[in-house]
């Protein structure tokens, strides 16, 4: 018998390429970073009209981009390099936006300002030339009707280039030169009193009250840190001070120094306040030892 010859082997790349073991269930999953990315992304731009675009835009590209870094690493074994990308275009998106939407509401804002001061009316030439010597212009002048005898002038105080004292020394300055008493009324915007004061301000009786007298109103949420250093920072309004000629209060009444805000009840009570002749008060005044 002829021996058998030995079946000849395979060369090395002959051999057929063992398969591929089928994809896990964690494999097929996209990667998380990615799912978090897409998922910042819209939120960011959906909210990005409550404050929301930044907070949520910066950390939807922050995890995009490392579930990108993440997926090319694994060569395959990660998915969601689509989901990553949209959840950076989204971030980037939503962050654009935040930061436009910051823009006009801070335009608007600066506009609404220079606005609301192009509105204050130029005060009277008398006035305006004392105001000039401090810069303080940020004033308004309001004559009232008033019968014969009484001259009551009315003048609207407002933050400026100047600070509160400067504006009262130049007031008090303009009240000498023309021979008027200087007053002076803390008011607040909402405040029933206030209004009521004012409406019986008009009368006749008390303008005839305030004859050759300078009344200057102020907002008392403008001035807040400037009152408290006059020692004018009473809880309630309104309040009534006496200005000195150094533009500092001397003297001062509550409108609880009468009854109700009516001009029969204020004209006498503030009449004889403006002259010195009110003695008896229902209520002290603080500031009175302080200064």
């Amino acid at each position: 018998m002829q021996p058998l010859e030995p079946t000849p082997e395979l060369p090395p790349e002959s051999v057929p390429p063992a398969p591929a073991p089928p994809p896990t269930a964690e494999a097929s999953l996209p990667d998380d970073r990615a799912v978090a990315s897409i998922i910042l992304g819209v939120l960011s731009v959906v909210g990005c009209l409550a404050w929301l675009g930044l907070p949520l835009g910066v950390p939807a590209v922050v995890l995009g981009a490392r579930a990108h870094r993440d997926i090319r690493r694994a060569g395959g074994a990660r998915k969601g390099y689509g989901l990553a990308t949209a959840g950076i275009v989204l971030g980037s998106i939503g962050s654009t936006l935040f930061f436009t939407w910051l823009g006009v509401v801070s335009l608007a804002i600066v506009r609404g300002t220079a606005e609301r001061g192009s509105m204050i009316p130029v005060p009277s030439a008398s006035v305006a030339e004392a105001l000039t010597e401090t810069g303080a212009l940020d004033q308004r002048v309001v004559a009232l009707p008033a019968p014969p005898g009484a001259s009551p002038r009315f003048v609207d105080l407002h933050p400026s280039t100047a600070s509160l004292g400067s504006q009262l020394a130049v007031q008090a300055a303009a009240a000498r030169r023309s021979g008027e008493t200087l007053l002076l009324e803390t008011t607040a915007q909402r405040c029933g009193p206030c209004a009521e004061v004012a409406a019986a301000a008009t009368d006749a009786r008390v303008q005839q009250a305030l004859a050759k007298v300078r009344l200057l109103r102020i907002d008392v949420a403008e001035f807040r840190d400037e009152l408290r250093a006059l020692r004018m920072n009473e809880p309630t309004v309104p309040w009534f001070y006496l200005i000195d000629a150094r533009g500092r209060p001397s003297d001062a009444i509550s409108a609880d120094e009468w009854d109700d805000n009516d001009a029969s009840n204020i004209a006498p009570v503030l009449g004889a306040f403006v002259r010195g002749t009110l003695r008896s008060r229902r209520q002290s005044w603080r500031g009175e030892t302080a200064l």
